[in-house]
């Protein structure tokens, strides 16, 4: 593999349809000589960046073993667990000048070994004799140390499903097959109360809002007599709205666009229910779905951008910050320049509103460029 970024450019295969990975990451570094031998203990990080993930690595070089770690760990009720259960294998060179010329020991390629429960990787006890060897004699100034890593694709186009916990759990109820003879659902036709929309009505228990809504609570606190309401929403996200309030039913429609989710999310923030999680986290995790079983342009892009920051969708927001990082880089610094990061720029208006102060998104997207730059990928 060459040492040089244009030439690494060339070696990428593309091809999606793998099931694996392999990332390869140089990792030059000079031995110092005036510690002992014992102390000895140098670290790198990088970044696995495919597509929609991203995935944060450290190398750990001491005197007797290199390590391998990954940067975010995982954790369900019984302790760490194994995410991406790749392969990790190393070579290294050691060098007895800076200059890279005089090449002394290069060593065979090497597994490493997994840790149990853990996505971190060591190498076996003795195969790093020849550095130990020649750390104790001050006869290395420099080492290469070339790391591949072989992880599951499916995590980068997918990488919601890293954490079980996230798709895992119900948030909501189904809605019932017939749901007329679902005592939940007696409101629709014992109502004492209407909501009303541009262009339909919603039969409601008063209770049940007072109760379930934190906006109707207000609204209807010391009125003597209040037999409706009057919203400007529409009926297509005030019905699933108040089908929740009164029986934590909640499902996503098979098909949807950006404009109804945008409009379905903006009528959660006017009612405020009282459990509004739940109607939020089921709304993320089909946005997820929907996101990767799309093709994704920039301008499209930027809307997914616009509902995941201004709602506070984290696993979404990480997925676009792979996805710009790794294919919009230079596209989203040119229209949203350092200076162009506020209010008075209409477009970030548009995609972040005027309400929001943390702007997260940007640092996170540097972050996952940068440390992905020298990480050279091939897919099997």
């Amino acid at each position: 593999m060459s040492l040089y970024f244009e030439e690494r450019i060339c070696e990428q295969i593309i091809d999606p349809e793998n099931d694996q990975i392999t990332f390869t990451y140089p990792w030059i570094t000079t031995i110092p000589t005036n510690d002992a031998p014992d102390d000895l203990r140098l670290t790198s990080r990088f970044s696995t960046n495919y597509e929609n993930g991203e995935a944060g690595w450290f190398g750990i070089l001491c005197h007797d073993k290199i390590s391998v770690h990954s940067i975010t760990s995982y954790h369900n009720g019984n302790g760490s667990y194994r995410v991406w259960n790749g392969l990790c294998f190393i070579t290294y060179t050691l060098y007895s000048s800076n200059e890279l010329h005089s090449e002394f020991y290069t060593s065979p390629k090497t597994e490493l070994i997994p840790t149990p429960n853990r996505d971190s990787f060591k190498t076996a006890d003795g195969k790093m004799a020849k550095f130990s060897e020649a750390v104790r004699d001050k006869k290395v100034t420099k080492i290469a140390v070339f790391i591949e890593l072989l992880l599951p694709s499916r995590l980068f186009y997918r990488p919601f499903e890293k954490s079980p916990l996230f798709l895992g759990q119900t948030h909501c109820f189904d809605i019932p097959e017939d749901p007329e003879y679902d005592f939940r659902f007696t409101f629709l036709t014992a109502d004492n109360f209407t909501i009303r929309c541009p262009d339909g009505e919603m039969p409601c228990s008063s209770t049940s809002l007072f109760l379930s809504s934190k906006y109707m609570r207000n609204e209807l606190m010391g009125k003597t007599k209040s037999d409706e309401f009057i919203t400007e929403h529409l009926m297509d996200v005030v019905k699933p709205i108040v089908i929740f309030l009164h029986t934590l039913c909640f499902k996503m429609p098979e098909t949807y666009d950006l404009d109804f989710v945008k409009r379905l999310l903006k009528a959660v923030k006017f009612f405020n229910p009282q459990e509004k999680y739940r109607i939020t986290a089921t709304v993320h995790q089909s946005l997820c779905k929907k996101f990767v079983q799309e093709t994704q342009d920039f301008k499209s892009i930027l809307q997914w951008v616009s509902i995941a920051c201004q709602n506070e969708l984290s696993e979404l927001q990480n997925m676009l910050s792979s996805l710009i990082a790794n294919k919009y880089y230079f596209k989203w610094q040119e229209i949203f320049q350092e200076a162009a990061r506020n209010t008075g720029n209409e477009l970030f208006c548009e995609i972040f509103g005027t309400e929001i102060d943390d702007f997260d998104i940007f640092e996170e997207i540097d972050v996952i460029y940068q440390a992905g730059f020298f990480t050279n990928v091939i897919l099997n």
